[in-house]
């Protein structure tokens, strides 16, 4: 990732969601390629050790197991174990078996990991879940 466009994702990662949004708007009327790309790689398996339980648990009932366990195998180890040690017993057994199951074609583990980012940003757009680094962002 060049490093401009790794600057811009850490500076629209440290905005609320509301300016962040104003912002892509506004870049969207000069370059909708760049807002493509940013909106693509803005979440990213990083962000699940941010989720609580409950925010975890929410995801992967939206994006289904079977899709979070496909799109597990290109998270790093660290993330694997956050989310198994997050998750109820029996979705623990059913995200382990996916993940040591046969081996799957990369297109289709990447297909997986994309439609659950694409499902972690609309989720996180609508309030569902919040992905704060920062910690500052108050629940109620």
């Amino acid at each position: 990732m060049a490093g401009g466009l790794k600057e811009a994702l850490n500076l629209l990662r440290g905005l609320d969601l509301a300016a962040r949004e104003r912002i892509l708007i506004q870049m969207a009327k000069t370059d909708p390629e760049l807002v493509e790309v940013l909106r693509h790689q803005f979440i990213t398996f990083e962000d699940f050790k941010y989720l609580t339980p409950l925010m975890l648990h929410e995801l992967i009932k939206t994006a289904t197991p079977e899709r979070v366990g496909t799109a597990l195998r290109l998270a790093p180890r660290e993330i694997q174990n956050f989310v198994l040690q997050n998750v109820t017993a029996g979705m623990r057994t059913t995200l382990q078996e996916i993940l040591q199951g046969p081996p799957l074609p990369v297109t289709q583990v990447q297909e997986a990991y994309q439609k659950l980012m694409d499902i972690t940003e609309q989720m996180a757009k609508e309030g569902k879940i919040i992905i704060d680094p920062s910690g500052q962002e108050k629940m109620v």
